[in-house]
């Protein structure tokens, strides 16, 4: 597909509008006071600087016109032509720091997938500097040690070991998620089934490996991901997901109505 079609349907969107979720009206909420501190995201999100209610319609033209510009010129009028002056423009009267020269030269990288393999399926993942794919493919291997089948689905023996796997997995992650550029993250290590071996043979199928959790440890599970699989009829199949962090960004809207 290209660019111009693959973006046809957000412009559609935004042009017609979406209805308000209940969600939706939550996120404008929670994030009321840094939207009211810019007009041009306030003219987009609130009515009577209230937050748009449930079942209300939201609309952003400007954005639709944005897309169209991109879908017309392709990506380099928001790296180099109109679009990046607006941005850059609309930065420094914030009082922030930014050139064209930092959009001009921005690169989007295109890394070598990681690649490792599960009772017979391959597994392709996306590569450092997203820590995602190379621990995915590392839990996997410690996973595949056991016979889950045997342990049973959502069972109480599955959800241990896959929590103590989960746990050990995750400690690598947290402190080897880095930009390559700069860092030398050891993929081949985790993605190593001999490395996997050694981490479940520190799994206890009978205790945690934290039995202890100070007061108000876990906190509550962020609403800013999303997931989707998608299987085809050739047994292919395509995990994805997508977390935005934090809602509204900056929360800066570029309000120079003359790039429109």
């Amino acid at each position: 597909m290209t660019l111009n079609e693959v973006l046809q349907p957000a412009i559609r969107l935004a042009k017609d509008g979406i209805p308000v979720s209940e969600k939706l009206n939550g996120m404008i909420t929670d994030n009321y006071d840094k939207i009211l501190k810019y007009p041009a995201s306030a003219e987009i999100y609130l009515v009577d600087k209230l937050p748009l209610e449930a079942g209300s319609i939201l609309k952003n033209e400007d954005l639709a016109k944005t897309f169209e510009k991109v879908a017309d010129s392709g990506p380099k009028i928001f790296y180099e032509g109109e679009i990046a002056e607006a941005i850059v423009n609309e930065v420094k009267v914030q009082g922030g720091l930014f050139e064209l020269a930092d959009l001009k030269s921005y690169q989007a990288k295109i890394r070598k997938p990681v690649l490792g393999k599960y009772r017979g399926y391959q597994i392709i993942s996306a590569a450092p500097s997203t820590g995602g794919g190379t621990h995915l493919i590392e839990l996997l291997n410690i996973m595949e040690g056991y016979n889950v089948k045997k342990l049973g689905h959502n069972s109480a023996r599955f959800i241990h070991i896959f929590a103590e796997a989960m746990k050990m997995v995750y400690a690598d992650k947290s402190i080897n998620t880095a930009d390559p550029d700069f860092f030398q993250v050891p993929v081949e290590k985790f993605v190593d089934k001999k490395y996997a071996k050694r981490l479940r043979k520190k799994i206890n199928k009978h205790k945690a490996a934290f039995d202890y959790a100070p007061p108000n440890y876990i906190t509550p599970e962020s609403n800013s991901t999303s997931h989707l699989s998608i299987l085809d009829e050739k047994g292919n199949m395509v995990a994805l997901t997508q977390s935005i962090n934090d809602f509204f960004g900056s929360g800066v809207v570029v309000t120079e109505q003359e790039f429109y």
